[in-house]
């Protein structure tokens, strides 16, 4: 592919819209005279309704929601994804509104109210007067495991999922092994936070509901609501609105989606609901919180030869689409880039009385990262070796792929020793470590933390991708992932202007929508210019040749001398321009719809961080981070590298600053944006030197995601940096907030 576009780093006109305050929020979106929602939440994570009284507000009201009032609402807001692994399963979906009038979660939706205003709504639910009968909390995974209390008891026990996973000789392994490595790891509860909160609006026009909802992927809303509500998916639209931010939280179904349709289909007139702080932190899923018991067969020149263990997930009250799937998920990442070819690991996913658990930018993958890679520098410690050559010891080897690890992933081809090797001596990494040693003796508190990881990119899923030529010439774009801060625009149109090898202004991006595109995914998984980018690749080619095709006719020149140049169709031996694109048209536009479907593919990368904390306050001073990851071919270099800053401050702030925290009677000690952690950016200071590798996969554009790979580096790559300034073994995120305070404030070891 001759590129012209792709591989530059073309600033995103998008974000100009942004900046200027022009973005079109689920907020901003015009309805005429909208009616509000509010919704009465539970001030208990578990309970029994007892009554409710609500006269005041039906007199007052246009609509009051309670959960006996329609069997509509007695259908579960979002759905789990399809679990087909062998193992034990009890799946509960959240339902819209409780109507076995049991609550089981802080904030979860007890009823709500329609009124004229966002005002009077939220008034008229201090009207509303519920009776509870309380019941003790599940509140922890040792709680959930012991199944004194159960969250749900016609699951007759707290695990939602239980699966082992295993292959190759793991009991061989373990008797040859020199030594056995074992620890407890733990990653605390986190939740995102994007700046934009949840929203929906819902309108009915004609014989059809439209909505627009803040959201990853338009596709599986529509599909969510109209099984949650029972309608035809001919009858719902689904239009795309700008996102301001998601993280994951954004991509699957919630109540107050529900509730808000199934009020503007019995109302007839158009109902929003915007979500506020306060609910977002109790009601918007939370994430992480899991742990790991692991154990390694070693050999005693480093080589790993098998892992056991079990995998932990406190995955909250319901089942919401991927939380089956969590703890399984990590377990099967759990040899991570590492050549082990024996291994048996319990994946147990648990229900407690907690917000339901969902994905937070990574969904698993920095889960994995930070167990793999924990026991991975615990294997150097044991052995008196260096962390980089305990990892080069077992990388996997460029020989040995497609590499099919003994949980079933399988690790496409990729370089990982040549990236490792360019990552220790661009960045230094000797140097590193002398500069390292020579601070500590010193006295100053410095450490070092080496990691490399595997990102999967969910390619498996397929993605979609129309492209119209208009009679003017001009090439319009619209493609099933959702963008909410990828700059999908930019990033797509600069691989169709090269495939039709026009200018990049003729390429113009439309909004999708589900009544615009037959069918899509969405946006989740590293996965949008991996296989959105093939989509788009595979449409504009069919569109060329149709082009080409009809010139060819027109011309009477063979289709094998064509080609196209600047929005003309050219000779290819001497350029002659024979005729415009547009001059092709005939009595309609040309238009191509392309889904693909793909298989799921895998990045590589390797980070560095040498931590410099303050010797009287434990504070961070200073983070040298480098990173090296391989993104394939970098459609936009620009961007590429602003996804992997953007992850590696989050890795960052889940370990030195964000937290999700329950108190004794189980309620959320959480009360504001403050309060759970999010930093601004005078709170990182890190000094970062990022560098972009590109070892093409096997799409046709080479392309390898690069949305996740800062968090899922960074997460483990701190946390070694810390324990090695710091001389202790970190084996939770959860303590090091109090590692720290009892330096400062207790007797110094």
């Amino acid at each position: 592919m001759v590129t012209r576009y792709v591989g530059k780093p073309i600033l995103p006109e998008e974000s100009i819209a942004y900046v200027m305050g022009k973005g079109m929020y689920v907020d901003d979106v015009r309805s005429n005279a909208p009616l509000h929602l509010a919704v009465l939440r539970s001030p208990y994570p578990n309970a029994i309704i007892k009554k409710i009284d609500c006269s005041d507000a039906v007199l007052k009201s246009k609509l009051v929601l309670l959960p006996r009032d329609n069997q509509t609402l007695m259908k579960s807001a979002a759905m789990p994804a399809n679990f087909d692994h062998k193992g034990r399963s009890n799946l509960v979906r959240l339902p819209a509104l409780p109507s076995d009038l049991r609550v089981r979660f802080e904030g979860q939706p007890v009823a709500a109210v329609v009124a004229e205003s966002r005002y009077e709504a939220h008034d008229l639910l201090d009207s509303i007067s519920v009776e509870y009968e309380q019941l003790p909390p599940v509140k922890t995974i040792d709680e959930a495991l012991r199944g004194d209390v159960l969250v749900h008891e016609e699951t007759q026990s707290n695990i939602s999922v239980e699966v082992i996973y295993s292959g190759g000789e793991i009991d061989t392994a373990f008797s040859e092994a020199n030594l056995v490595i074992e620890d407890s790891l733990e990653i605390h509860k986190t939740m995102p936070n994007p700046i934009e909160t949840r929203g929906i609006l819902a309108e009915l026009v004609g014989d059809k509901l439209k909505v627009w909802s803040t959201n990853q992927g338009l596709f599986r809303i529509r599909d969510q609501l109209t099984d949650t509500l029972g309608l035809p998916k001919e009858s719902l639209i689904v239009e795309h609105v700008d996102v301001g931010g998601a993280f994951g939280v954004k991509s699957f179904l919630y109540p107050e989606q529900v509730l808000v349709c199934y009020a503007a289909l019995i109302l007839k007139r158009p109902v929003k609901w915007i979500e506020t702080r306060s609910e977002h932190l109790r009601c918007t899923t939370h994430s992480r919180d899991v742990r790991a018991n692991l154990s390694l067969a070693v050999k005693r020149d480093g080589k790993i030869l098998g892992i056991r263990g079990t995998v932990i997930a406190d995955i909250g009250a319901y089942n919401i689409f991927v939380n089956p799937n969590y703890a399984p998920f990590i377990a099967q990442q759990l040899t991570g880039p590492y050549d082990i070819s024996a291994g048996e690991v319990r994946a147990i996913s648990v229900f407690t009385n907690k917000t339901p658990l969902g994905p937070y930018r990574g969904a698993g993958r920095p889960e994995a990262a930070y167990f793999y890679e924990r026991m991975v520098d615990l294997v150097a410690e044991e052995l008196g070796l260096d962390p980089v050559e305990v990892r080069k010891r077992n990388l996997v080897p460029r020989e040995k792929m497609p590499y099919r690890n003994p949980f079933g992933l399988t690790l496409d081809v990729e370089d990982y020793n040549a990236i490792l090797n360019k990552a220790i001596k661009e960045f230094r990494y000797e140097e590193l470590k002398r500069s390292v040693s020579e601070a500590k003796a010193k006295g100053e508190l410095v450490g070092i933390g080496v990691v490399n990881y595997i990102e999967l990119n969910r390619a498996s899923f397929g993605e979609s991708a129309k492209v119209i030529l208009r009679s003017d010439g001009k090439l319009q774009l619209m493609f099933g992932s959702s963008p909410h801060g990828q700059y999908h625009q930019t990033v797509f149109r600069q691989l169709a202007a090269d495939e039709l090898r026009v200018g990049l202004n003729e390429v113009v991006w439309i909004k999708p929508s589900s009544d615009l595109l037959p069918q899509g995914v969405g946006t989740f998984g590293s996965r949008s210019a991996v296989i959105g980018g093939e989509a788009v690749i595979r449409a504009t080619r069919k569109l060329k040749q149709i082009v080409l095709e009809r010139a060819s006719e027109m011309s009477g020149v063979n289709l094998e001398s064509l080609d196209l140049e600047d929005g003309w169709v050219i000779k290819r031996d001497d350029g002659e321009r024979l005729m415009r694109m547009s001059e092709l048209i005939k009595s309609e536009e040309i238009e191509v719809f392309e889904f693909v479907k793909g298989e799921d593919i895998f990045s590589y990368g390797v980070h560095m961080a040498v931590v410099e904390l303050d010797k009287e306050t434990y504070t961070i001073k200073r983070i040298k981070y480098f990173a090296i990851d391989d993104a394939g071919r970098v459609i936009n270099p620009l961007i590429a590298e602003a996804q992997v800053t953007g992850g590696i401050a989050q890795g960052l702030s889940q370990v030195l600053y964000e937290s999700v925290a329950y108190n004794d009677e189980g309620l959320l000690s959480v009360g504001s944006i403050l309060e759970a952690g999010v930093p601004a950016a005078a709170d990182l200071p890190i000094d970062l030197t990022s560098e972009l590798h590109e070892y093409p996969s096997h799409y046709s554009h080479g392309v390898r995601g690069i949305g996740e790979a800062g968090t899922i580096g960074a997460l483990p790559c701190i946390v070694a940096a810390l324990e090695d300034a710091l001389n202790r073994r970190l084996s939770s995120t959860r303590g090091l907030a109090h590692v720290l305070w009892s330096l400062v404030s207790g007797p110094h070891e």
